[in-house]
């Protein structure tokens, strides 16, 4: 038996295991299984991996930064972009060898890709968290601008969301946010927005998948936003995680 699986917390909500059965049946891999791993602690990760049937770990909020500080190598582009959300595992005589990827990054590109861009895309990017990260790398490496906004701003090119100027969402065309807050087991709530925020419609991306429509996208619609979740995003950074842990396998996605 092959396993991988899913750490953070809470995780109970998460599609990952349906999503990585449908595709050890796509790909005819027999001998697999995904599990969750609700870890409260990001250093127990070595202690998990202590099982020789453990290959491969997906990475979810709040680790995705924090569980870098106990990964023994870091792929080139995680390290750029300073957050992990996939995890290899090696099993040696020395004990497991873990590395670190990160597959949000071209999960969420090539889902807001295929959603459809705004003309002259300016972003407001809302939280600052290990996804947040991935977000805006992507955005980055597609040259839009972005501003990011958050309840705490880590640096001086950062915002606080509920003091930014208004002018400053009414400028963006495209928000994504990135926080869990709207997720389920979180709490019926939404990032701060403020009065007429969004009443000049922009497209409105919340990688939060569960509820399908969190009460940020409903709020949205109500303004007449054009409104996604990240279930899309989820689907494709699983194949991308499922293509690193499964080389030898010409049919598995690369």
């Amino acid at each position: 038996m092959i396993c991988y699986g899913l750490i953070g917390y809470p995780i109970a909500h998460s599609k990952s295991p349906e999503l990585f059965e449908q595709m050890f049946q796509k790909f005819d891999l027999k001998g697999r299984e995904y599990r969750l791993f609700p870890l409260q602690d990001p250093s127990k990760v070595y202690e998990l991996a202590q099982d020789q049937t453990l290959k491969g770990l997906n990475v979810t909020v709040p680790w995705k930064s924090s569980i870098i500080n106990y990964l023994d190598d870091i792929d080139e582009k995680a390290k750029a972009i300073g957050a992990v959300n996939c995890i290899s595992i090696e099993h040696t005589s020395g004990g497991p060898w873990l590395k670190g990827y990160n597959t949000d990054v071209m999960g969420f590109w090539e889902d807001l890709k295929a959603w459809g861009l705004p003309s002259n895309p300016k972003a407001l990017v809302l939280g600052n968290g290990g996804a947040s990260k991935a977000v805006t790398f992507a955005l980055e490496w597609a040259n839009i601008p972005y501003q990011v906004l958050a309840r705490t701003p880590r640096n001086s090119m950062e915002l606080d969301w509920a003091k930014a100027p208004w002018t400053i969402w009414r400028e963006a065309n495209l928000i994504v946010h990135t926080t869990p807050v709207g997720m389920t087991g979180i709490g019926d709530r939404m990032p701060f927005v403020p009065k007429n925020g969004l009443d000049h419609q922009p497209r409105v991306y919340d990688l939060v998948y569960a509820p399908s429509e969190t009460p940020f996208m409903l709020e949205a619609q109500a303004q007449g936003c054009k409104v996604k979740n990240g279930l899309g995003m989820l689907q494709r950074q699983a194949e991308l995680a499922l293509g690193l842990w499964e080389k030898d396998l010409a049919k598995a996605p690369q």
